[in-house]
């Protein structure tokens, strides 16, 4: 994000206008507050679970697992998977429990 800027100073206002700042325990901590880059992944993309997740029904996935993509939400935050295995199963996720599967 931080780049050259052309000396124009919008381009640092703008920049700047989405740090928040707060005093902490005599220190001065600051949050980027802007768009954040969201990983997006295709719709089919095999895919492997960061954390455990539970499923449609009862079943909950161990980390680790491989799903497919069956749909992308329209905010491309959120998917639908599909296991196969250890039993077959639909969940919703986010971007932040699933990783490319680099088999």
């Amino acid at each position: 994000m931080l780049g050259h800027l052309n000396g124009d100073a919008s381009e640092l206002q703008a920049l700047t206008s989405h740090f928040a700042a707060t005093a902490y325990n005599g220190l001065l901590v600051a949050k980027w507050s802007g768009p954040v880059a969201v990983p997006k992944f295709d719709e089919f993309s095999a895919v492997r679970l960061l954390r455990p997740v539970r499923g449609l029904g009862a079943m909950t996935y161990p980390a680790g697992t491989k799903a497919v993509i069956v749909h992308r939400h329209d905010d491309g935050i959120g998917y639908e998977i599909e296991f196969a295995k250890p039993k077959p199963g639909v969940a919703t996720v986010t971007y932040r429990d699933i990783v490319p599967d680099g088999e």
